[in-house]
């Protein structure tokens, strides 16, 4: 094989290599919330919002109330763009300082 024959052979190797690569990746599709660690969103969520079990849950149903929980998916600023230390005050980023969900910003130990 000539030089060239070899540069080819490798470059349509590596390009099939880099085809495979990109068309096998997929992108994220959907909106969502950290599993784990859980959220006290998806948490919350997942106990259940009309009878929370746990007393972090209890809490923060009683400060945002029910409605909040279901619609967890709005908990975000689409346009932070890694700005949130500017825009979202201390201790208020698990709400995205949206009063709504004010109850997820509660402090707890447990």
């Amino acid at each position: 094989m000539t030089f060239y024959r070899k540069a080819a052979a490798c470059a349509g190797a590596g390009s099939a290599a880099m085809f495979l690569t990109v068309s096998l990746s997929v992108p994220a599709a959907a909106h969502g919330s950290m599993t784990d660690p859980v959220s006290r969103v998806s948490a919350c969520y997942a106990e259940g919002v009309e009878s929370p079990q746990s007393a972090a849950c209890k809490a923060a149903v009683a400060a945002s109330g029910k409605q909040a929980f279901y619609d967890w998916n709005a908990v975000n600023i689409a346009n932070a763009a890694g700005r949130s230390k500017q825009i979202i005050p201390d201790g208020k980023l698990c709400s995205a300082a949206n009063e709504k969900y004010r109850g997820l910003d509660l402090p707890r130990a447990d």
